[in-house]
């Protein structure tokens, strides 16, 4: 288990002392230790007094940050993966909403040209191909930015995008270019490329896909992790929480937002 998030609570009556994400605590007191195994390090957490409940991130290189709250932004599959240990452990029901969550494959080839020789948008089918994860899909990567470079972006999402899982960037680079050859019937794509670039989001590994596809379940995906005492300290963000802009980069900000919100809103009501 690469990391873990521990929501330990103080027996003892100390000074008041703030957690700060990042702050070691100064206390030398702990209770509740866990032991935390995976195939490489043991590392062994620990709880440290307080007059407060804290949230401890531990990681297997042995460091840990503490703080009174934290936002669990990832990716949906390193949730799916188990690539977070929570202690108390989510309950059964919101695993089975994360694991429900299709974050489907996903990669984009950025190209670049030493002249426009394409259209600003095309299909290598029909356009409903891409929704039916069978077609790529190229688009001018600067169409009205103040840039004079060429640049041409290949997106696939789905099944499709599979099949370059296991190729390496010039591989994937290669094949694209011979679809391109073969989309406009010339050799103009070989001729006038320059430079590429692969972002194969799949083979990322703290991220391992694009985006979700499905109608996920916010409520129970979402739902903070409370302390003994009821008190919610960790909140969950991410594009899969993004309500109707879920699967976009602002579908995220704006889940993140949300969850600083309402950590706020939740830390007003208990003091």
């Amino acid at each position: 288990m690469p990391l873990v998030c521990h929501v330990g609570e103080a027996t003892r009556s100390i000074k008041h002392q703030k957690h700060v994400l990042g702050r070691r605590p100064t206390q030398s007191k702990y209770k509740a230790t866990t032991t935390i195994i995976n195939s490489t390090t043991t590392t062994t957490t620990t709880t440290a007094s307080s007059s407060e409940t804290v949230v401890r991130i531990s990681t297997t290189d042995g460091r840990d940050y503490d703080g009174s709250h934290v936002i669990v932004a990832v990716p949906v599959a390193m949730l799916q993966r188990r690539s977070i240990a929570f202690q108390p452990i989510l309950p059964r029901h919101q695993w089975n909403a994360i694991d429900d969550a299709d974050m489907t494959y996903g990669i984009k080839v950025f190209l670049e040209f030493e002249q426009q020789y394409y259209p600003d948008f095309q299909m290598s089918g029909r356009i409903f191909g891409f929704f039916l994860d069978s077609e790529e899909m190229y688009f001018d990567s600067v169409y009205r930015k103040p840039s004079t470079r060429n640049v041409l972006t290949m997106f696939n999402v789905g099944r499709h995008a599979r099949k370059y899982e296991y190729m390496n960037d010039d591989e994937i680079i290669s094949m694209v270019l011979l679809s391109l050859n073969h989309i406009f019937g010339n050799e103009d794509a070989s001729t006038y490329f320059l430079q590429g670039h692969v972002e194969q989001w799949t083979t990322k590994p703290f991220i391992r896909g694009a985006y979700t596809i499905n109608d996920v379940d916010e409520g129970k995906i979402g739902k903070p992790l409370a302390d003994s005492n009821n008190q919610n300290r960790v909140y969950f963000a991410g594009e899969h929480l993004g309500g109707a802009h879920q699967a976009t980069v602002h579908g995220a900000a704006i889940s993140g937002r949300k969850a600083v919100l309402r950590l706020l809103h939740d830390n007003r009501q208990t003091q």
